[in-house]
């Protein structure tokens, strides 16, 4: 499973995110363990630790949450680095942090990186509510009318905010939505945005496909 690192300065949001991302995995409560950072931060035990947990093979998927990686010593940073390298395997690892800056270069090319939320004076409420409502245009029956909207990117870059607006939508609808195809939507939509960032797949086509995976996933019966 690949690892990766989430950044946010909000911790309910970023704990939303990895129960929300257990379920979609189907990982119980039960495997997923988590390192929380000392006064001084996460130290290179604390990883030892981590290596003992995983050193025998599990049938069951994994998860291994480790807090505020950017505040890890480079001593610990090294030690993960050498257990990211070999133990990815039936374990995903969700890194998190306020920033990139101070996580090491050799940590940040093994993971993708999950950008939560974007600088304190950009507010994304506008833009939500702009996908909230060609979100509801996709679940009609029989049309296609949602890929006129005005509102759809049209660069890459508008691409990966939209797409990263639109996972924010979705995770807020979770809680209260009788709608059982939400995670499905949510894992297809960070695949979409993972093929555009990492793969350089052609963020258009990417993009309507998800729209596509959307519309016929909440319209079936």
């Amino acid at each position: 499973m690949y690892p990766k690192i989430v950044i946010s300065s909000d911790t309910v949001v970023i704990d939303a995110y990895i129960s929300n991302l257990s379920k979609i995995n189907n990982i119980s409560s039960f495997n997923i363990y988590k390192v929380i950072p000392l006064d001084a931060g996460i130290g290179i035990d604390q990883i030892r630790e981590v290596f003992s947990h995983i050193a025998t093979k599990s049938p069951e998927g994994r998860m291994v949450v480790i807090y505020r990686v950017d505040n890890a010593t480079v001593e610990a940073q090294n030690a993960l680095l050498k257990i990211l390298e070999d133990r990815t395997d039936n374990n995903l690892f969700i890194l998190t942090g306020n920033t990139v800056e101070r996580i090491l270069p050799t940590i940040k090319s093994r993971t993708r990186i999950v950008i939560l939320d974007r600088s304190s004076d950009l507010d994304r409420s506008a833009s939500i509510a702009i996908i909230k409502k060609l979100y509801e245009k996709m679940k009609i029956k029989n049309t296609y009318s949602f890929f006129s909207d005005m509102s759809l990117p049209k660069t890459r870059e508008d691409a990966i905010l939209y797409i990263d607006d639109l996972i924010r939508l979705l995770h807020s609808l979770l809680p209260t939505s009788k709608e059982g195809n939400i995670p499905a939507i949510i894992k297809k939509a960070f695949e979409t945005k993972n093929n555009i960032l990492y793969l350089n797949c052609n963020h258009q086509l990417a993009f309507d496909n998800l729209l596509i995976f959307i519309h016929k996933t909440s319209t079936m019966k």
